[in-house]
């Protein structure tokens, strides 16, 4: 008998020419945490938050290569992955087994710095912030004074790879599970290498 053939989801990325190139040319393309730093420049600081989070936790789900310094995005809906005159837009075929799924507006959250709930826990700690004369929460992660503030924010980001591990069983299962009445359109996910095997 053969080899089971494993389940694979079809998901987009818009990538520069230098990154085709590589996939082109060698098979495999990583990303180098200095290209974050370059691309963000004066937020990068932000991003390293975000990112490092991300990182540590992510590699629990799907083993990190030594190569790989910081995941690539790819989305469900080709419409997230609009290419500029610098990059082109790849349609893939990834292994379930090789990503990571998770919704793509709590990332954003995240991206901002924000505690990732429900509406009502939002709610709730949005008016605990204007309790302390907070405007922004990442002015708590730019500083050392409110360390109980930020681990709070931090240890929510967890919930960000709930509905990823929902979406993976479903999928696993030959089927498609939505985010409870919204459309799958806010798929993201990312990978720790982009294949050439996987372009469509």
């Amino acid at each position: 008998m053969g080899e089971k053939k494993r389940r694979t989801i079809t998901m987009y990325t818009s990538q520069s020419k230098p990154v085709v190139d590589a996939v082109r040319r060698d098979g495999i393309s990583y990303v180098k945490q200095v290209y974050i730093e370059q691309k963000y420049q004066d937020t990068t600081w932000i991003f390293k938050e975000a990112y490092h989070f991300f990182n540590s936790y992510a590699k629990q789900i799907v083993e990190k290569p030594v190569q790989a310094e910081s995941p690539v995005w790819v989305f469900h809906d080709p419409k997230w992955a609009q290419p500029d005159q610098n990059s082109s837009q790849l349609k893939l075929k990834i292994p379930l087994d090789e990503i990571i799924l998770f919704d793509l507006r709590k990332w954003n959250r995240i991206l901002n710095l924000n505690l990732l709930g429900t509406k009502e826990e939002e709610g709730q700690f949005a008016a605990e912030l204007e309790r302390w004369g907070i405007i922004d929460s990442s002015d708590i992660f730019s500083g050392n004074f409110y360390p109980a503030l930020k681990r709070k924010i931090k240890s929510s980001w967890v919930r960000l790879f709930a509905d990823g591990e929902d979406i993976l069983q479903e999928l696993q299962k030959g089927r498609f599970l939505q985010f409870g009445n919204e459309d799958t359109d806010y798929i993201q996910g990312a990978v720790w290498n982009l294949k050439q095997e996987w372009v469509v």
